[in-house]
């Protein structure tokens, strides 16, 4: 307390135009530490009670290179439900070959999601979305894929040497925060 005393006469010393700026900045600094906290303590809330949504389950292993075996699949089983998922960066184009954008690519198996709902516009079953029907296999994308490629839900889109039909948008996928630093739309 004697610190914070003096420095206030020091700037008493000068006027009261001085102190003013010292009470300013006081109170700035008081207000940008208590912003902090309340910030740290929301995200901390939020992760306490989201982390098996926010993660897609209860743990996220990631193997590169390679897929899990079959004997720390049955391990993994013996635990608990597993899903399974690649994640990838590709090139996706229209059918024309005209319009690409650099994609986050995902293959997921039937347990997917464990944690969480995928919300897709229209509202569809993601099994249903994915389904192989017409003579193509299917696939949601993020709006912004459709924005870049000019493209709409029926459209066909090519990813490698694949052609797939884009059945709706992805509107939330409940793990998508769990995954790598994603350079284009999912």
């Amino acid at each position: 307390m004697k610190l914070a005393l003096r420095l206030a006469r020091r700037e008493l010393r000068s006027g009261l135009a001085g102190f003013r700026i010292f009470i300013a900045c006081l109170a700035l600094g008081v207000a940008v530490i208590a912003g902090v906290g309340s910030l740290s303590a929301s995200i901390d809330a939020a992760l306490q009670n989201d982390a098996r949504a926010l993660l897609g389950g209860d743990i996220d292993f990631h193997m590169f290179y390679r897929p899990a075996s079959a004997a720390q699949l049955a391990y993994l089983s013996r635990a608990g439900k597993v899903s399974e998922a690649d994640d990838m960066r590709a090139m996706a184009r229209d059918p024309d070959g005209g319009q690409q954008s650099l994609i986050q690519l995902k293959a997921v198996d039937g347990a997917y999601p464990l944690y969480g709902g995928l919300t897709l516009d229209p509202p569809l079953d993601l099994a249903d979305a994915l389904a192989f029907r017409d003579g193509h296999w299917g696939a949601v994308a993020e709006e912004a894929l459709f924005q870049k490629l000019g493209l709409k839900p029926g459209d066909l889109i090519r990813i490698g040497n694949g052609e797939f039909q884009l059945r709706a948008v992805l509107a939330h996928e409940p793990d998508a925060l769990s995954g790598t630093f994603d350079l284009g739309p999912r």
